[in-house]
């Protein structure tokens, strides 16, 4: 695995039965750049997806394969609905649920990091994160990234 040492070292850690938590501090926050562009944004995420395989942490799959398959879902009926397949009614009253739910956690994290500024973009980028978060995970599968200047392969 290219990356994850610190997953895995916590995973090492509970399974040695040593008690880990999160720590809800701002004196804790790393700060890091983000990826530069869309390109290396998708790289860095199919990474990260990648890891899931390798991973023993069950309730962490089980949570990514709940966001995903919501997430899929989600694009899947969008389209659907522009064929005319399923009603509006559908597709919204599901957008709705995931925008309010998704809305609530970012808004606490956004507040806790003093990043309220970045709700601003939130509507639109609720409407193109389905389509990213599942091409993302299914590319993950299928393909391999680009890390530090070095490709890595599936």
């Amino acid at each position: 695995i290219a990356s994850g040492d610190d997953v895995f070292l916590l995973e090492k850690f509970q399974q040695k039965g040593l008690k880990i938590a999160f720590l809800k501090s701002p004196e804790a926050v790393v700060a890091t750049s983000p990826a530069s562009g869309v390109g290396q944004m998708f790289s860095q995420r199919i990474r990260w997806a990648g890891k899931t395989s390798a991973t023993k942490n069950s309730f962490g799959k089980a949570v990514g394969l709940i966001v995903f398959l919501m997430n899929f879902l989600l694009s899947a009926v969008f389209i659907a609905m522009i064929f005319g397949v399923f009603p509006h009614t559908v597709f919204l009253g599901m957008f709705l649920f995931k925008f309010n739910v998704d809305f609530l956690l970012i808004f606490r994290a956004a507040n806790f990091f003093g990043r309220e500024s970045s709700l601003k973009s939130y509507f639109w980028s609720s409407m193109i994160y389905p389509f990213f978060s599942s091409s993302v995970v299914i590319l993950s599968i299928f393909s391999g990234y680009e890390w530090k200047g070095r490709r890595f392969k599936k």
